[in-house]
């Protein structure tokens, strides 16, 4: 590298691993270039490691004289602030490298119930437009996890009809004029997102959840409140963009550095178990091959072997459950051997799997995940070694999200048993409880008695102040 990009090179080293903006600057201070990244320091690094670029990227790194760096929460922040920066610099290289007409933009319809699509014309003066935005798979993908806290139309279907994404309550209705204001919110809403205004979006719902609970609208309040934990899901929600493969084998590569694999573990497969005071414990198998799910290979497990409360030994039975068969050729999902286990759990847990497995396994990797702390440990060489785990970073956001999908699928394998064993029940002696009402208790609070237990605030909130108040004089 130029001696004259020392103070680049330091600059470099103290970059996070982290979700973010990079902006370059020429002798000038004049901004240059805005980029996004999924690792700051990575993406960063790459512009003056890599000899290999092309005639245009090699001209931007020659008048590189400085660089300067804003941290984001997530991805979709990330998307989010690189386009408001190329929007209020113009850098030079951004342009050049990316006309208007190759640029993506959110497009709001001028209409009484305005759609929303990703367009590259802005021609349409009747529109609003948002952005821009360098990655449109991001943006895509962006708008797919917005569109579940706010629902809009896309569809070009008469007022009286209605179309899929209705169904999937991912649109309200673009007919329905009772629900026009509630629309119209869901559009600001969404702009304001896009536009980087999302502490408007948090403060105006906080304020409805309020109202709504002071006006006892406890539907209401709960809509608004179920909105805010989505709002904050969002920073932990990875989402696809165009170098998504990429990210994939990045977070793979440092798994393989970390846990010292001889290869990148294509196969991970995740287990976890689930029950109610020892009551139909279930176990369950997930898999990710080259860091996606491969759902076809799912499995579950009913654990049989232990009658008492004991989670380590439920999840030693569906660990070993599965190794006994491996290369078992009539189920596919066993037929391939795991280059990594996951267990979800901490030092205890892996102990117990490495104790009763690890000499008979040895190629295997075990790793497990403790959910209090996102602490990591490791069992090699017969010994369990704590390791560090770069908060933010992909790998991590991959082993979160590995870990959370094998505790989903172990928890609606046990929703299900519950649901069949529970014909009756005290809530069907009680009037207006219906088998809906009952599920949304027994999701909530578990059993009869959590129910019992719980504040009429809490009850009344899934369903309403009258009708819990009358669950609470039956319990």
């Amino acid at each position: 590298m130029d001696p004259l990009n020392k103070n680049i090179v330091q600059k470099i080293k103290n970059l996070p691993q982290t979700p973010g903006v990079y902006i370059f600057r020429n002798e000038k201070r004049k901004v240059i270039y805005v980029g996004k990244a999924i690792k700051l320091k990575t993406r960063v690094g790459s512009y003056f490691q890599n000899k290999n670029h092309d005639i245009k990227t090699q001209k931007l790194i020659e008048k590189i004289a400085d660089l300067e760096y804003l941290n984001c929460a997530s991805e979709i922040e990330a998307l989010v602030v690189e386009s408001e920066l190329i929007k209020r610099y113009k850098p030079r290289y951004n342009i050049i490298w990316k006309d208007d007409k190759n640029y993506s933009y959110i497009k709001i319809t001028g209409e009484a119930y305005p759609r929303v699509f990703v367009v590259r014309d802005t021609s349409d003066a009747e529109s609003q437009y948002i952005g821009p935005f360098v990655d449109a798979v991001a943006l895509k993908n962006s708008l797919k996890h917005i569109r579940k806290i706010f629902p809009f139309c896309t569809c070009y279907k008469p007022k009286d009809q209605v179309c899929l994404y209705y169904h999937l309550k991912l649109c309200l209705g673009h007919g329905e004029e009772a629900k026009k204001k509630e629309y119209g919110k869901n559009i600001k809403a969404l702009s304001r997102f896009f536009s980087g205004d999302t502490a408007k979006i948090i403060a105006d719902l906080k304020k409805e959840m309020k109202l709504s609970a002071q006006n006892q609208d406890f539907e209401a309040a709960a809509r608004a409140r179920d909105r805010l934990l989505n709002l904050e899901n969002l920073k932990y929600v990875p989402i696809e963009s165009q170098n998504h493969d990429q990210m994939h084998d990045q977070a793979l590569i440092d798994l393989q550095i970390m846990t010292g694999l001889d290869k990148m573990p294509k196969r991970i497969e995740c287990f976890d178990i689930s029950h109610i005071s020892g009551h139909l414990p279930v176990g369950s198998m997930v898999v990710f091959t080259n860091g996606l799910p491969d759902k076809n290979s799912y499995r579950r497990f009913k654990i049989k072997g232990v009658k008492q409360i004991d989670d380590f030994a439920m999840l030693n039975e569906a660990v070993g459950r599965r190794l006994k068969n491996l290369d078992r050729k009539k189920d596919k999902s066993f037929e391939l051997n795991p280059d990594l286990i996951i267990i979800d759990g901490g030092k205890g847990q892996l102990s117990t799997i490495m104790k009763s497995y690890q000499s008979q396994y040895p190629s295997i990797c075990f790793l497990s995940i403790a959910k209090k702390n996102e602490e990591l440990y490791l069992s090699r060489n017969n010994r369990i070694e704590k390791l560090p785990l770069i908060e933010n970073s992909q790998t991590m956001f991959l082993l979160q999200r590995i870990r959370d999908e094998a505790h989903r699928f172990a928890i609606t394998y046990h929703r299900h048993l519950r649901k069949n064993e529970i014909t009756t029940s005290a809530l069907d002696l009680i009037p207006g409880v219906g088998p809906k009402t009952k599920r949304a208790l027994l999701k909530k609070f578990g059993t009869i008695e959590g129910i019992k237990s719980a504040d009429l605030s809490e009850i009344a909130i899934l369903v309403g102040l009258k009708k819990g108040e009358r669950i609470k004089e039956n319990l």
